[in-house]
């Protein structure tokens, strides 16, 4: 469909909601959901950490998805090690050997303590990634990865194809998050360390999906700086993020959903100047008189590109680091959008101070 203004896309392809009508949130959702019917991972994108109404969308998203759409499993960007499950699965072989080899990564591990070390990210002496001990327990861990690809076929028949695969995928993240900690010793390379951590974002979504097929399909939830398809472009940094990479692992297998804020005092974002993408978004939630909206990024092609290139770029927070404004890119970045007028700042989360747009 061919739309003559950005203002004509929002009028006749927005699906408004209200958080107080859980029915017309869910035929909101399933309108959304029928338009991605080869999806196996769906992206849910915050614009910011911390948003009140996003995380309860999100509940509710999932909840609609498992009830009615094939849904069953959801990843969250979090911090979860998992290498429990590598030591129980190897301290489970009957070998010697294994046992010789986990009390030698044990004694290299060292204190969580050390590798949780934030001034390390400022600090590259402060980090230990490349000590002695660290590049030993690299090592380690390359040949664990080898030992347990090399006896694939007598440690599935053990213990069953499922629990082999996910030692190994975990065994592999630990080979990544030792990369990523050798990367902070190395120098202060921000955009290096988040193309490492998303590069490892994306492997563990698509070993996820693998692992799920049979059971149902995934949501993942993350910022949508990760979820994207586009590279992300930061005010400091630029990188690949998980989204570019599993748009080329899944194809069409994969879609993402992205969020929009017209404005939070709570997360120091005003209203957004006059022309801004946010800004012509919240009018339209205004003309439909409802506090939110999805609407689909694919049906706006017939705008003229020269209109979504010429489209402006709000300004940022006050308080909240983590907010990101939409750009143009974000068009072909997401398959939707989902426009929340306001947010609070979610109970709970870490206290927010007054900064300046510089980040000071």
């Amino acid at each position: 469909m061919t739309h003559t203004t950005l203002e004509d896309w929002i009028r006749k392809e927005a699906i408004p909601f209200f958080f107080d009508s859980q029915e017309a949130q869910d035929a909101s959702i399933d309108s959304v959901i029928a338009s991605l019917s080869s999806v196996e991972l769906l992206g849910f994108g915050e614009a910011l950490h911390g948003g009140e109404e996003i995380l309860i969308l999100r509940n509710r998203l999932f909840q609609r998805l498992v009830k009615k759409h094939g849904y069953a499993a959801i990843a969250i960007e979090s911090s979860f090690p998992r290498a429990r499950v590598v030591n129980d699965y190897i301290a489970s072989i009957d070998n010697i050997s294994c046992e010789e080899r986990r009390l030698r990564i044990d004694s290299l591990l060292g204190s969580d303590s050390d590798w949780e070390n934030q001034e390390a990210l400022a600090d590259p002496a402060k980090a230990i990634g490349l000590t002695p001990a660290a590049i030993a327990l690299r090592i380690e861990t390359e040949d664990l990865i080898t030992e347990l690809r090399t006896r694939r076929p007598e440690l599935s028949a053990k213990g069953g194809q499922d629990r082999y695969l996910e030692a190994l995928q975990y065994a592999k993240v630990a080979r990544e998050l030792l990369n990523f900690h050798a990367a902070v010793a190395r120098k202060p390379d921000y955009a290096r360390l988040l193309e490492i951590r998303d590069a490892l974002m994306a492997d563990n979504l698509a070993y996820i999906v693998g692992r799920e097929r049979s059971r149902g399909k995934v949501l993942a939830f993350a910022h949508n700086s990760h979820l994207q398809r586009g590279k992300a472009v930061l005010p400091w940094y630029t990188f690949w993020p998980a989204g570019s990479h599993l748009h080329e692992i899944l194809g069409p297998r994969y879609a993402a959903v992205g969020t929009a804020l017209g404005a939070s005092d709570a997360n120091g974002i005003s209203r957004s100047e006059a022309g801004a993408i946010e800004a012509r978004l919240a009018a339209g939630l205004t003309a439909l008189q409802a506090p939110a909206l999805f609407i689909s990024t694919h049906r706006s092609q017939g705008l003229l590109a020269s209109e979504i290139a010429s489209l402006k770029a709000r300004s940022g927070s006050t308080k909240n680091p983590s907010y990101v404004p939409l750009t143009s890119q974000s068009f072909t970045d997401f398959d939707w959008l989902a426009v929340l007028d306001e947010v609070a700042y979610s109970r709970g989360g870490p206290k927010l101070m007054q900064r300046d747009e510089s980040g000071g």
